[in-house]
């Protein structure tokens, strides 16, 4: 996609301006990160004689590996499994983690269930309507699911799950007696792709054995109703909002458990580039991957992300559009611009 020039910073126009705004930069990107600071310096902003590119958010996505090949998936299935399977760092077996500290990462991982935010989707590939036409698609021919959650915000509203991995979950969960209560309950998910339940295929004890099992949910939405206009002097009745009763909606175990893990991430990220702010790339991925005074296995990125990739949470909070990817002009490279809003920052899940 071509460049667009953000004019919010101003770009010198004599030579030796330039020069010593380089040198600048250069020492920024050299210095050494912060101590205790949960939030970055002053020397950490770049000079305002920078100018800034904006650019695609698919460029963050490069660093995913894909095996062997370095080519960017182009089609949505593809791009799903590469961040399912890309979405988290191996854990590094030396001496940096003690051996109950890999049991709990592993541990931890093995419990979540494989699915991505939407959002995420959406700031791969930077093209909405493309990308829910597809999504449709795919949930029509059975080859992907979506679960929604209500009040969770733009970033993590819509959730998406290969088909063939929630059988395959449903089976092993209900590989005891009740096998029969999974394969009908599959049944019914292939034969209805709009996400909420058909009740009157499940008794009341299958119901509770799919609820208490985290594969279904009781979501109740909440319809505010503006106020209306009172018969006497103009006074302002106050409407009560239109509650619907109880709906069954699909879910998966632990997922609130991975959606506290992306929240916390994300607002870590608001920490790291502050709303109007632009930070370099290599600032970011320095304080992300390492915290000065402490131990690899104690920093943020492993202790309570368990090793959740920069680019993902990026991904993620560029998606709900509370970050900008751009390129630092005069040899800066990538960086990002902080976009946050009220309602984004230190949301509670």
């Amino acid at each position: 996609m071509p460049l667009k020039l953000t004019t919010t910073y101003r770009v010198s126009k004599t030579n030796s301006t330039k020069s010593q705004a380089a040198k600048k930069l250069k020492s920024i990107l050299q210095s050494p990160s912060p101590t205790k600071s949960s939030t970055l310096s002053k020397s950490s902003e770049l000079p305002a004689s920078f100018a800034v590119q904006s650019v695609g958010t698919r460029e963050v996505f490069r660093g995913l590996k894909n095996g062997s090949n370095t080519t960017l998936p182009s089609e949505v299935i593809s791009v799903v499994r590469l961040l399912l399977e890309s979405q988290f760092e191996t854990i590094p077996l030396t001496n940096w983690f003690s051996r109950d500290e890999i049991a709990r990462l592993y541990s931890i991982r093995s419990a979540l269930p494989s699915v991505i935010p939407v959002t995420l989707l959406h700031a791969f590939f930077e093209e909405p309507t493309r990308v829910e036409r597809e999504i449709q698609r795919l949930v029509m021919q059975g080859q992907l699911r979506i679960i929604k959650v209500a009040n969770r915000g733009k970033a993590f509203s819509e959730w998406a799950i290969l088909f063939e991995t929630l059988e395959q979950n449903l089976k092993h969960s209900f590989k005891d007696a009740s096998m029969d209560i999974a394969m009908r309950f599959i049944a019914a998910l292939m034969g209805n792709q709009a996400g909420t339940f058909p009740v009157d295929h499940f008794s009341d004890s299958d119901k509770a054995e799919l609820i208490s099992r985290g594969y279904l949910t009781l979501e109740t939405h909440v319809t505010p109703v503006a106020p209306t206009p009172g018969a006497f002097n103009n006074v302002t009745q106050i409407s009560t909002p239109v509650v619907t009763a109880p709906q069954l909606q699909l879910s998966l175990p632990s997922l609130g458990s991975l959606l506290r893990l992306y929240s916390g991430a994300r607002n870590r990220l608001n920490e790291l580039v502050p709303s109007g702010k632009v930070v370099t790339w290599e600032r970011i991925a320095s304080r992300w991957n390492s915290e000065r005074g402490r131990e690899t296995s104690r920093i943020k990125k492993w202790k309570e992300f368990c090793g959740l990739r920069l680019e993902v949470a990026v991904g993620i909070a560029a998606g709900e559009g509370s970050l900008e990817v751009v390129r630092v002009c005069g040899g800066g490279g990538l960086g990002l611009k902080g976009r946050w809003s009220s309602s984004n920052i230190s949301r509670k899940h």
